[in-house]
């Protein structure tokens, strides 16, 4: 369904943008941007606060997976 909906969206040359690189996801988009939002990092990050009682939050930081968008 969504491999339709990007393939029609396209005809109209509007950015496409998926968050966590998948290989399913880049088999249906090939060369669209993609941010990895470091969901093992994130989970890690987690277990770590629901242990630690003195901490609160913690940012994890994502990864531009194409270059172009890391210029802009």
């Amino acid at each position: 369904m969504f491999a339709k909906l990007n393939s029609s969206l396209q005809k109209f040359k509007l950015p496409t943008v998926c968050f966590n690189s998948s290989r399913l996801m880049g088999m249906i988009l090939g060369d669209s941007e993609k941010i990895d939002m470091q969901p093992r990092e994130l989970g890690q990050e987690a277990v770590k606060l629901l242990f630690n009682q003195n901490a609160h939050q913690k940012i994890v930081n994502f990864k531009f997976s194409d270059n172009s968008m890391q210029e802009n």
